[in-house]
């Protein structure tokens, strides 16, 4: 996935340089209590928690979230079709509808400010642009009412309840022509 910028974001693939950066997000009490409610996906061992990181540096579909005014890492962004998760990417093999999840992970001091949403508004918007893409989904825990918002926010509607190990959650989605989906996205 190539580079995005928006009002104030620049998205673009993860690079080594972002690894410090990486580890300091998910170092964040608050991150963690929202995306591993129950500490046993993300290690809080600094230098363990650097190993995990480095899977997020070069997957396709994983963006850095940059504030353009500032050049600062504010976090992450995710648009990763469920054929790449599922170890297709690469293979060029793979012709025909797809499925994409949308995700995201800033930094608490980033939080409320709108970038989120900015950020997945231009994926989205490139997302439901692509002709192989029929559906695009996200999920959040209900204990999460600002994910929940976000989601709203950009477009998406309500497509079904969800959980994560009981917890009670939502799904969202997005589909082509099903609505008003545009963002100000452009390539750099």
């Amino acid at each position: 996935m190539t580079a995005i910028q928006t009002a104030r974001l620049e998205l673009r693939p993860m690079v080594e340089e972002d690894l410090d950066a990486l580890v300091e997000l998910d170092g964040f009490e608050a991150v963690r209590g929202a995306i591993d409610p129950f500490s046993e996906r993300i290690p809080g061992d600094p230098v363990a928690r650097r190993e995990y990181e480095r899977r997020f540096l070069h997957p396709s579909g994983y963006l850095a979230a940059i504030e353009r005014a500032s050049g600062r890492f504010l976090g992450w962004l995710q648009l990763v079709a469920d054929r790449d998760r599922a170890g297709g990417a690469g293979g060029g093999a793979h012709v025909g509808p797809t499925e994409v999840e949308i995700g995201y992970r800033l930094r608490p001091d980033a939080w409320g400010q709108g970038f989120a949403s900015e950020g997945a508004a231009a994926l989205l918007a490139d997302a439901l642009r692509r002709p192989d893409v029929t559906r695009v989904y996200a999920h959040a825990l209900l204990s999460n009412g600002a994910s929940i918002r976000v989601m709203q926010k950009i477009g998406m509607t309500y497509a079904a309840p969800w959980s994560y190990r009981g917890l009670p959650g939502a799904e969202y989605e997005a589909r082509p022509g099903a609505g008003p989906h545009s963002a100000p996205a452009k390539r750099p």
